[in-house]
């Protein structure tokens, strides 16, 4: 593995396992029992709007947290090691399950393609 892309990744996987399983990678939600509506502000909320903001800013962080971490797809399995088993286990839920995940994910590889290549 290219020196670069090793540190990218053992840094993005270090992160990675910080966040507590169940806390969606791909949107704001914080478990699966989370049915806060981020799209809409003015949505009723058992949250306050700060709360509600920092939740979506987090989101995003994770979401360009697993951006970072998914360059592990570009390598074969045998040069990804077991990091590429650790992505596929916690990514495949969210993105089986979770369409503002499945949403988010798909929105926003273009723009990071883009940053990626420069």
């Amino acid at each position: 593995m290219a020196a670069g892309v090793h540190n990218v990744l053992d840094a993005g996987f270090a992160k990675l396992r910080d966040i507590t399983p169940g806390v969606h990678l791909f949107c704001p939600r914080i478990s699966d029992d989370d049915d806060e509506i981020y799209e809409d502000f003015d949505a009723v909320t058992s949250i306050s709007r700060q709360e509600k903001e920092q939740r979506i800013e987090d989101g995003q962080a994770r979401l360009d947290l697993m951006y970072s971490c998914s360059l592990i797809l570009g390598l074969s399995r045998e040069a990804a090691g077991p990091l590429r088993s650790e992505f596929d286990t916690r990514t495949d839920n969210f993105l089986q399950t979770c369409a503002s995940c499945v949403r988010n994910w798909h929105k926003g590889r273009a723009q990071f393609l883009k940053d990626v290549t420069k």
